[in-house]
């Protein structure tokens, strides 16, 4: 009598060899290089979850399968757009997205900040590239990230009431609409919740946040001495104010801080405001540092 020993499926073994043999792209492997991520990693991370996933063994997914099965969430119409600003054939949620483009849109994406997130709605709704956006294609983006009822809550009429009266024709440059998104976080939260999923699924948030930090560091080496060391004033002067209001609500108790303007606005010219100045040698200096 011949035994038959059970054996793992063939397409288990060409899952094997697909992860020990595969070759990123250029732009995927330059990312991976910035990121200091090793191959292990990536095979780890991404693409042992993308082939868990992959039923079919297409080597590919599609946007809803990525969203409902790896992250959890629904897929709205900015994924549409984030994904199609890496793949030039996405336009649905059912497109399928080989796993090399899966990592570099997803590691991309989880590098973005403010700006990058604005750009990528800003520039889909200025369609002649003039450099500035009309009240309506504010309210296109507003929606596509918001929803109609979204758009309605308080918060986000507020935001909208502050940026329609930037200039008299209706219309918003692009670094206006960024200070405006910096004053209104609410505008681009969507994104960043967003964001964030994918940052906890894949390396977990402590590891983009570092990314972000070490990006940041990088690009102020780039600056001339002067522009760092006015960075350094600003990031001095920040850190005095909050010590400052910190103190004072400590000493008014905080319902007296929220509440009391008129001590509050006694308390904070005891407390004098810091005065933070850059000498002749280009050194921080603090004039009411106790």
């Amino acid at each position: 009598m011949k035994l038959i020993f059970n054996r793992q499926p063939k397409q288990d073994e060409a899952d094997e060899t697909f992860l020990n043999t595969f070759v990123l792209e250029q732009r995927s492997e330059e990312l991976r290089k910035s990121l200091e991520l090793k191959r292990k990693d990536i095979i780890k991370e991404f693409f042992s979850c993308f082939i868990k996933h992959d039923k079919k063994k297409t080597r590919a997914l599609t946007i809803r399968k990525v969203f409902q099965e790896i992250i959890n969430a629904d897929v709205t119409p900015f994924a549409i757009i984030l994904f199609g600003l890496f793949n030039e054939n996405v336009c649905s949620q059912d497109c399928q997205i080989e796993y090399d483009n899966l990592f570099y849109s997803i590691a991309s994406f989880c590098l973005f900040e403010t700006k990058e997130m604005l750009q990528l709605l800003f520039y889909k709704e200025d369609n002649l590239k003039k450099g500035y956006i009309f009240e309506e294609d504010v309210m296109d983006f507003l929606i596509i990230l918001h929803g109609v009822e979204g758009c309605e809550k308080k918060n986000m009429r507020k935001a909208r009431g502050a940026l329609k009266y930037r200039r008299q024709n209706g219309s918003t440059s692009f670094n206006e609409c960024l200070s405006w998104c910096k004053e209104y976080s609410c505008v681009l939260e969507p994104c960043f919740t967003l964001q964030a999923k994918f940052r906890e699924c894949f390396l977990g948030l402590r590891f983009w946040e570092n990314q972000v930090l070490k990006q940041y560091k990088m690009r102020q080496d780039l600056l001339p001495l002067e522009e760092r060391r006015e960075l350094d004033r600003q990031d001095e002067e920040k850190r005095l104010l909050r010590e400052r209001n910190r103190r004072i609500r400590e000493e008014m108790g905080l319902l007296s801080y929220l509440f009391d303007r008129r001590r509050r606005d006694y308390m904070e010219s005891v407390y004098a405001r810091p005065n933070v100045y850059l000498n002749e040698d280009l050194e921080v200096c603090n004039d009411n540092e106790s």
